[in-house]
């Protein structure tokens, strides 16, 4: 698959006092999907996908000076590879994951254009195991585990300066500048005519990054009673990875 989105915003940004600002960024994906039936029951997937984005930061180095702009690219690589099967009452996956993402410039605001060009951007890597096994009891009721491994890994951080007026974004070598969180989740699902319920708990061990250990409840209920009426509760928790790719799906900008 191929794909190509492109933005263009020329005007004014109310209540800022920068004048006239120019937006536009040009993004191009390319991606393969692949499935494979191994058998009755089994099935081999792979995916890879590469985009690539040009665009231009409104407000550049100085946020309030609207003549300071620059222009910013990204790359973003995404892969997984992955297996399902089944047997007798056991069904289980598996997938391993890889994404890669980097911006070319360092662009933190309130950096002066020294800093920007002597300094190198964040680069990021992320590896991730997931899988999960169940055993189904009878038509009702299976009980299952889910497993979900994190890992990140960056060339450098970004990091407050508290001690700067302006609370200034810097990059800077840290000690440590890997994390992870692994995740298993045992869980019991049930679903009978009208009612379906999971329910799980979900134990977080989080590697140099917040509490070592986590617990919250993994609970989703669903009662649709009639056509018309369905009513669905959910009860859960935990520690989540939050990548650069995502906070870039987020806002491009906050590069």
């Amino acid at each position: 698959w191929l794909q190509y989105n492109g933005k263009v915003y020329d005007g004014e940004i109310l209540n800022e006092p920068i004048g006239d600002v120019t937006m536009r960024s040009h993004e191009a994906s390319i991606g393969l999907n692949f499935k494979q039936k191994v058998g009755a029951v089994s099935q081999l997937m792979a995916d890879v996908a590469y985009s690539y984005n040009y665009f231009r930061v409104p407000f550049g180095v100085y946020r309030y000076d609207s003549q300071a702009h620059y222009n910013q690219s990204v790359n973003h690589i995404e892969t997984s590879l992955g297996w399902k099967s089944a047997t007798g009452k056991i069904d289980y996956d598996a997938n391993v994951e890889y994404g890669y993402f980097d911006f070319a410039k360092h662009g933190a605001l309130y950096s002066s254009p020294e800093i920007m060009n002597a300094m190198s951007p964040v680069r990021e890597n992320r590896f991730a195991l997931k899988g999960q096994l169940s055993y189904i009891i009878n038509e009702c009721a299976r009980v299952g585990a889910d497993v979900n491994a994190h890992y990140l890994d960056y060339n450098r951080d970004y990091v407050i300066v508290e001690d700067s007026p302006s609370l200034a974004l810097v990059m800077k070598d840290l000690a440590q500048d890997d994390y992870g969180i692994v995740s298993l989740t045992p869980r019991l699902d049930y679903a009978y005519e009208t009612f379906s319920a999971r329910i799980g708990a979900r134990v977080d061990v989080c590697i140099n990054s917040g509490r070592a250990l986590y617990i919250a409840p993994d609970v989703n209920v669903h009662w649709k009673p009639v056509s018309v009426l369905s009513v669905y509760g959910r009860l859960g928790g935990g520690q989540y990875v939050n990548t650069m790719s995502q906070l870039y799906n987020d806002m491009q900008h906050m590069l």
